[in-house]
């Protein structure tokens, strides 16, 4: 009940907001770009503001995306301005979305683009209550239902997405070419500071990494994406077994109890590194790395960023739909050797994991991520 209410309130303060900016003159010189990604799909996204600037010259760009990206943008004068957004909030606070609007207001964008490939109806208003007069994004082709009609309506153009299944990488590149950019590279590197790369020094030094330094990442935004701790523990004593390898740890604030568990079952030479870098940080640690291995989450894709090679413990299920959000078609690490063990459904899974706790992902064992990852080190060190 109070999960419509919030829903209904919602609507009304997004067509209030719609009304009131809409009668505001807009600024012919600001574009407003709209990406309220998690972390890992920013990264894959970030290469293009690059692109947009040289599709605007001359223009304001600003830039309304998720707190957490905030780091990823600095060191870079890649927009004019960043608003950021607590997504959670966003979604279960329509007075918090009020706020949100009235900032898009006194903005007064003239152009509006929003360009996911996987589009949320809750983006979709903001969009089209930002008061721009024109309101760019690709086309919604997952249904003909009415609802997505209507949403699909909320624009002045709607780009066409080519029907072949591509990865996201591909899928940016394919919006901003469409738009009429010209793609000469779309390196994912990150741009740390002097004190961030320091910082990632000074947390490596005890390890003495010299025997190469392994990265695990054992934390997910869902725990069905969660690789058992103990498994984790295995691995890493079967690499300690045949290779001198440091560990670190990385991750957010919620994972590092996690992080202590497998720090402590490693032991020497094992730092935990989880909630105590910057992502910036985090990515100077990878920079340091020869080897991933971790959840399919966004240290994944800040990996992939640092050219580590990648091993992924995903939970897109074999055999599954590739359009799916955890297919590695779609989400795998991009630009770096990657392997991705898929897992084997459990019952009562079909089709994906909708488990609450890891569950299908239990599928896949020590033993065969360990094997694969010996192969993977053995053309690193």
């Amino acid at each position: 009940m109070r999960r419509q209410f919030t829903h209904q309130l919602s609507k009304i303060v997004h067509w209030e907001a719609r009304g009131r900016n809409r009668r505001r003159p807009t600024r012919c010189d600001t574009v407003l770009i709209v990406r309220l990604d998690a972390i890992g799909d920013f990264i894959l996204f970030r290469p293009s503001l690059r692109y947009f600037r040289n599709l605007f010259p001359g223009q304001r760009l600003v830039l309304l995306t998720a707190g957490v990206n905030a780091d990823l943008l600095a060191n870079e004068a890649l927009v004019d301005r960043v608003i950021t957004v607590q997504r959670g909030r966003f979604l279960a606070n329509p007075f918090y979305q009020r706020t949100i609007l009235a900032e898009l207001g006194r903005i007064r964008p003239a152009v509006t683009i929003y360009p996911a490939y996987t589009r949320e109806g809750f983006v979709d208003r903001l969009v089209y209550a930002s008061g721009a007069r024109e309101r760019l994004a690709f086309r919604d082709v997952r249904t003909g239902s009415r609802r997505v009609v209507r949403r699909n309506a909320m624009y002045t153009r709607l780009i066409e997405p080519d029907p072949v299944i591509r990865h996201e990488v591909e899928r940016n590149r394919e919006f901003l070419e469409k738009l009429g950019a010209k793609i000469t590279d779309y390196e994912l590197a990150l741009t740390p500071s002097g004190q961030d790369r320091q910082l990632a020094r000074d947390a490596l030094r005890p390890l003495d990494s010299h025997g190469g330094l392994v990265v695990l990442a054992p934390g997910a935004s869902a725990a069905r994406k969660r690789w058992p701790p103990e498994y984790f523990i295995e691995v890493a004593r079967q690499l300690r077994a045949a290779h001198p390898v440091a560990i670190a740890l990385v991750g957010s604030g919620p994972e590092k109890a996690i992080g202590g568990t497998i720090a402590a079952a490693i032991g020497g030479r094992c730092v935990n590194l989880i909630g105590a870098t910057t992502l910036l940080q985090a990515y100077s640690v990878m920079e340091q790395a020869v080897l991933y291995v971790g959840n399919d989450t966004g240290p994944k894709h800040l990996a992939a960023a640092a050219k580590v090679p990648v091993l992924e413990i995903g939970i897109h299920l074999r055999g599954a739909d590739d359009n799916l959000g955890d297919s590695p078609l779609r989400f795998s690490a991009w630009g770096v050797p990657t392997r991705v063990f898929g897992a084997e459904p459990l019952a009562p899974c079909q089709g994906e994991c909708r488990a609450t706790e890891a569950h299908c992902i239990t599928n896949i064992k020590p033993d065969a991520v360990a094997a694969a990852a010996l192969e993977m080190l053995a053309t690193k060190l």
